[in-house]
């Protein structure tokens, strides 16, 4: 359902499918539409061998792990190249993006501000939404997000998370508050110069020192 800028509501359809692929043999299917992508399935492909022959001509006899080599260092960026060689291929790591928490960001605005429009978010799992007025405040089961922006009635801001900082935060507390719901606090701070984001749940908080906030102030 969408809702226009007079307020009324309709209905409208998906209009593209994207397929990702992952470490590991993982294979996701989204579908987009209008302010939403949304995961509808998920499959595990099953290893197999395809010989360098049967991927391209090889003049140059080209042994099957040249071929690995050379594609490895021609295509994969050198930080990831670093990354794998530090940690390994994170082939575990898609699962834990698709985790979902009953969770909410809870806004401590200065004095009687609020948000002014919608909320567009993006999730770590590859969905991405953008909230109205009625659902902003509503605890909801979703994937981690990755990046949100909010609209105040002078400023707006951004906030990206560090993907490993969030999830980490999220397994450590869910696990110590099982079944309990979870809130990502923001405060604006330095009179909307930044903002401060902190899971919370219970007497527990994590801060996420690492997350890139972008503020500015909205045009008239």
């Amino acid at each position: 359902m969408d809702k226009d800028r007079a307020g009324i509501w309709s209905r409208i359809t998906y209009k593209n499918i994207t397929v990702g692929l992952a470490p590991g043999g993982t294979v996701v299917l989204w579908v987009t539409g209008k302010n939403r992508r949304v995961e509808v399935a998920h499959y595990q492909a099953k290893e197999t061998f395809v010989s360098v022959d049967e991927f391209y001509r090889n003049p140059d006899e080209d042994t099957q792990q040249e071929f690995y080599d050379y594609f490895y260092n021609a295509y994969i960026p050198k930080e990831t190249q670093a990354l794998i060689k530090e940690k390994g291929v994170p082939v575990k790591l898609w699962e834990e993006y698709r985790t979902k928490y009953n969770y909410r960001f809870n806004i401590h605005f200065y004095k009687a501000d609020k948000e002014q429009f919608d909320r567009d978010l993006t999730y770590v799992n590859g969905e991405s939404e953008i909230l109205k007025e009625g659902e902003i405040d509503l605890y909801r089961k979703k994937a981690l997000p990755l990046w949100v922006r909010f609209y105040f009635s002078v400023y707006g801001g951004e906030g990206t998370f560090d993907e490993e900082e969030i999830v980490t935060a999220f397994k450590k507390i869910s696990k110590n508050h099982p079944d309990a719901t979870i809130e990502i606090e923001l405060r604006p701070i330095l009179m909307y110069k930044s903002m401060s984001f902190t899971v919370k749940c219970e007497n527990e908080e994590i801060p996420l020192e690492k997350t890139t906030v972008r503020m500015w102030k909205n045009k008239v």
